[in-house]
């Protein structure tokens, strides 16, 4: 990816202590983590894998690229 916002908006929201904001470059790590916790996977309705940075940004990131 090589945008520094994804999706091209700029949309910040904002509720107390909470802040949900575009994703940068930055939170691919993050993501990631998230994407390949099988809790996450469990409350998601998935099967539990491992997924690549490049898997997650394909996905994630607009590309178009399917599960799989």
């Amino acid at each position: 990816m090589s945008s520094e916002r994804l999706r091209g908006h700029d949309v910040t929201l904002r509720a107390g202590a909470v802040t949900l904001r575009p994703l940068t470059e930055g939170d691919w790590g993050l993501v990631v983590g998230l994407w390949n916790d099988p809790e996450v996977a469990f409350y998601a309705d998935e099967e539990p894998r491992t997924y690549t940075t490049e898997q997650v940004q394909g996905i994630d990131g607009g590309r178009g690229e399917g599960r799989g």
